[in-house]
């Protein structure tokens, strides 16, 4: 099972807070997915564990209702940490994720590798061999950089998976922090690389492992759903007991959670 998780900001002044949003995959070949989102407190990178809890929970069972299985091996992807909140990322999320397996089976405890993903260094890359260039003097979607400047002890490469439409392509750094399923480091490279081809609003690879693009598209979309000057054209009953503690969060100065989704809705890409 592939999850993927992600974490937007609004600006400091925004009484909305952060939102965050865990996708995962819902069928066997990882190409469909559901998501789920929440709000995540207020400029908070870390997931809570609250959240984490209720995302993994909702998305095994939209696993198992796909499948009619439970995943022996999951590949958490987690975007935009920084390298100060790895452990953290270990001690409160993946903790959080074990949870709810052992919550769902007692006796379920499938192996975790966890990998994040970041853009934000200053690292390119400029082939001198025009065989390996694309049409900008970019390196061609596929090239993999796992030395000379990557760590000496972790476990991490930089990936080069797409096409630049324009100017200097970006790559990937992948930084596994977490392996218990003893993943060749040539098996998750082609599984990251031949995953960037089955992003679903693209026609060609993308930059990044489509599971926490999904998880970025999810975060701003939920913030978009939220908006609460358009509630008086919304059906959402004023004595549901949700939407009484959202109103009550809001009047207190609080980050009041998400509406709920809608059950035709829970296991799809909305």
């Amino acid at each position: 099972m592939l999850l993927g998780a992600d974490v937007s900001h609004a600006s400091p002044s925004n009484p909305t807070g952060s939102y965050a949003s865990m996708v995962g995959s819902t069928n066997e070949l990882g190409t469909r997915f559901a998501a789920i989102a929440n709000t995540n407190g207020t400029q908070s990178e870390l997931i809570s564990g609250k959240n984490v809890f209720k995302f993994v929970t909702t998305l095994l069972r939209a696993f198992y209702q796909g499948t009619k299985k439970k995943p022996d091996r999951v590949v958490y992807f987690r975007d935009g940490v920084s390298e100060g909140q790895y452990e953290q990322v270990i001690r409160v999320e993946l903790e959080a994720i074990k949870q709810a397996c052992t919550q769902m089976d007692p006796n379920y405890f499938p192996k975790f590798t966890v990998v994040i993903c970041s853009k934000r260094h200053h690292f390119r890359f400029f082939p001198i061999d025009r065989v390996a260039q694309d049409r900008n003097a970019n390196p061609v979607p596929g090239t993999v950089i796992e030395r000379d400047i990557t760590s000496v002890q972790d476990y991490d490469f930089y990936l080069n998976s797409h096409n630049a439409i324009q100017g200097t392509s970006r790559p990937v750094h992948y930084q596994v922090i977490w392996d218990e399923n003893n993943t060749p480091v040539d098996t998750l490279q082609a599984l990251i690389y031949n995953t960037c081809y089955t992003y679903i609003r693209a026609t060609c690879s993308v930059s990044l492992v489509p599971t926490t693009y999904y998880a970025h598209v999810a975060s701003a979309r939920a913030r978009c759903h939220e908006i609460d000057t358009e509630d008086h054209v919304s059906s959402f009953s004023p004595d549901d007991p949700a939407e009484i503690q959202r109103q009550a969060a809001i009047s207190q100065g609080k980050v009041p959670p998400l509406r709920q989704l809608h059950k035709d809705m829970t296991n799809k890409m909305w």
